[in-house]
């Protein structure tokens, strides 16, 4: 009787949050966390914030503040945040400063 070697493959299934077009921080965030297989309680030391705080922001209930965007994009190991291509994109990433005077831009030149 001969004997066959068979070697089936499947992929995982694509989970039905999983976003493929992320157009917010928390989806950005949640489809480097599903890629990568970590559970939010693996990255909240990382990012220094508790679970709660990683699941809301995942689900867009909040948004995370400035101080957590450094540790963000090192996690994404990326920058979500895309670079104006023109003048009035990039007056529209602009934020009032006392100190600077009347508008100081937020990305690089």
């Amino acid at each position: 009787m001969p004997f066959y070697c068979l070697t089936v493959s499947f992929s995982k299934p694509t989970p039905k949050k999983y976003p493929k077009d992320p157009k917010t921080i928390g989806e950005h965030i949640l489809k480097r966390r599903m890629d990568l297989g970590l559970l939010q309680s693996a990255i909240e030391q990382r990012m220094g914030v508790c679970c709660d705080t990683i699941c809301n922001w995942e689900n867009g209930w909040s948004e995370p503040e400035l101080r957590y965007l450094p540790a963000i994009i090192e996690f994404l190991d990326y920058n979500p945040f895309p670079k104006p291509r023109n003048l009035s994109e990039r007056d529209s990433s602009t934020t009032e400063r006392p100190e600077d005077g009347p508008k100081h831009a937020l990305l690089d030149p």
